[in-house]
């Protein structure tokens, strides 16, 4: 599922997104958030994006960080901003989602949730 946000800018978008993962991670449902800035040099466009997505979904659960630690190991280019976005996406956030999905379900925790906010920016 897909929530989409979208108002005036200074409306309070980022504000409800940042309300929404602090109590996402409270409830143990955050798999993972990225939070684009425009005058953030780290955030302000999609170099990081799918990188920092990785590394949480890697603290979240060990079998997602293996599964990205070998993606990895087997193409270490994944790690540059000069790689193939859809490479990046589909070996670090699509693989180890599939796989995290199986064992959400088992465990009751079919509703985890990414957030991005700020993607206009």
């Amino acid at each position: 599922k897909i929530i989409w946000i979208t108002e005036e800018i200074g409306s309070g978008k980022s504000s409800v997104a940042h309300s929404l993962a602090e109590h996402l991670r409270e409830e143990g449902k955050l798999a993972a958030s990225f939070f684009f800035a425009r005058n953030h040099p780290k955030r302000n466009n999609f170099d990081n994006l799918f990188l920092t997505l990785a590394y949480q979904l890697g603290l979240h659960h060990p079998r997602a960080r293996d599964i990205i630690t070998q993606a990895i190991v087997d193409d270490p280019a994944l790690l540059f901003p000069e790689k193939s976005r859809r490479d990046q996406f589909e070996k670090l956030i699509i693989v180890p989602l599939k796989d995290l999905a199986r064992v959400w379900k088992m465990n009751d925790k079919a509703a985890m949730t990414i957030i991005l906010d700020a993607v206009d920016e």
